[in-house]
C-alpha cells in the first residue's frame, strides 16, 4: 500500500468517510489537524485518550528478560533504526535483542543476512499470533517501540500489563507517555537519545502497574470530559 495510486485510493475513502461520519474520534492532536486540513468541521472532532489495551491479561508477578521489538517491520516502524543503533553503539554487549515480525517488505530478511552474533541480536520472521504476542511481550524485560511514525498502538499497554517496560520515541501517538513518563521516552530517529534511554529506563524503579492503573484513570477522565457536551444536548 506504499504506492502513490493506492495511497491516493485510501485517502479518497478517508474523505468520504469523514463527510459520512456524525464524530470522528481521535487520540491525539495530529490527527485533529490532519482532519482539519481535509476540511472537517472542528465540531465532528472528538478527541480522548488512545483506549487502554491488555487489561484482560494483567500479570505483574514476574518480569521477564532482555529486549523486544514486535510487529510488522515496516520502515516507518523503525525496525531499521533500531538494529544500526544497537550495532553501531555495541548496545548489545551485554544485552539480548529479540526481534518478532512479518516481514512484508523483506526488511527482517535482509537483517538476518547480516546478523552481528557479537551484536546479541535474534529474528523471527513470520506471522505472529496473538498468542505469541503476548507470550513473548511477557518473557521481556524491556519493549521497544522505535516508531518513526503512526497515531495510535496498544503495544505500550500490553507491555504494562505483563509488567514488561515499554521504550518509545516521541511520535503523536505516545504523546501521554511523554508528558508524563518522558524517562521512556526517546527522540524519534536520535540514535544516542535511544542508547541513553535505555541505560536511565535500566537504572530506575518503573512501576508498570501503576503506570496502568493510572492511564485507566486518566483515560475515563478523558473519555467523560469529552462526551459530555452531548450527554447534555
Amino acid at each position: 500500500s506504499n504506492s502513490y495510486l493506492q495511497g491516493e485510493s485510501r485517502n479518497t475513502n478517508r474523505r468520504k468517510i469523514f463527510q459520512i461520519a456524525d464524530f470522528i474520534i481521535v487520540h491525539n492532536d495530529h490527527s485533529k489537524k490532519y482532519l482539519l486540513d481535509n476540511d472537517v468541521p472542528e465540531d465532528k472532532i472528538m478527541r480522548h485518550l488512545f483506549p487502554p489495551m491488555g487489561k484482560t491479561y494483567a500479570d505483574y508477578s514476574t518480569r521477564g528478560e532482555g529486549y523486544l521489538f514486535i510487529g510488522h517491520a515496516r520502515r516507518e516502524k523503525g525496525i531499521e533504526f533500531l538494529y544500526d543503533t544497537w550495532v553501531k553503539h555495541n548496545i548489545g554487549q551485554n544485552r539480548e535483542l529479540n526481534i518478532y515480525g512479518n516481514d512484508p517488505v523483506g526488511i527482517l530478511e535482509k537483517l538476518s543476512v547480516n546478523l552481528n552474533e557479537q551484536a546479541s541480536i535474534n529474528v523471527e520472521r513470520g506471522y505472529i499470533s496473538d498468542e505469541t504476542v503476548f507470550s513473548v511481550i511477557k518473557r521481556s524485560r524491556y519493549l521497544i517501540l522505535p516508531y518513526m511514525i503512526g497515531t495510535n498502538s496498544g503495544f505500550p499497554f500490553f507491555a504494562l500489563s505483563s509488567n514488561t517496560v515499554p521504550i518509545m520515541s516521541d511520535i503523536p501517538a505516545f504523546h501521554y507517555f511523554q508528558e508524563h513518563y518522558p524517562e521512556m521516552v526517546f527522540m524519534s530517529g536520535d540514535e544516542l537519545d535511544l542508547k541513553l534511554t535505555i541505560e536511565k529506563v535500566e537504572n530506575q524503579n518503573i512501576n508498570c502497574e501503576e503506570i496502568f492503573n493510572q492511564y485507566i484513570i486518566d483515560y475515563e477522565k478523558s473519555v467523560t470530559a469529552c462526551y459530555q457536551p452531548l450527554f447534555r444536548q
